[in-house]
């Protein structure tokens, strides 16, 4: 486990947590000194609350990824065995309820209907007005 927690990916991962919480907290510390000031406002009180927040969650980032590492894997789990037979079974879920799916059967159209929404469709597919004769429109002098 620590030669785990020193290897160099986990150390660059330790010197990253260690610098953002630093920089964060002086980043919040100076939002304090900037709210203290004659120009302060709300807004740098707001700053300087939420800066620590920032190192918190990186904290918290730190802490579970050092969980995760941790944690023993499945693999190292012995398999499970049947008593009459050396061939390891695989791993079963106990499902509390029991669930059976239902499928709803499509409503099939009549073809009344059918015939009915295809007219509709052609009435609005064909143009509001017929087309223009452009010869129609002249007339002679």
């Amino acid at each position: 486990m620590r030669s785990l927690l020193l290897s160099r990916r986990w150390l660059v991962r330790h010197a990253v947590a260690i610098v953002l919480i630093g920089v964060f907290l002086g980043l919040a510390w100076w939002q304090w000194g900037r709210a203290q000031s004659l120009t302060g406002s709300a807004q740098n009180i707001g700053y300087a609350l939420q800066w620590p927040a920032f190192a918190a969650f990186v904290c918290y980032v730190w802490y579970r990824m050092l969980r995760i590492e941790l944690r023993p894997t499945a693999e190292s789990d012995p398999p499970q065995t049947n008593s009459d037979d050396a061939a390891p079974r695989p791993r079963t879920v106990q499902v509390r309820r029991h669930y059976r799916p239902t499928t709803a059967e499509p409503a099939e159209p009549s073809d009344e209907q059918l015939d009915a929404y295809n007219a509709y469709l052609a009435t609005l597919n064909a143009p509001a007005t017929p087309p223009e004769d452009p010869a129609a429109r002249r007339t002679a002098p």
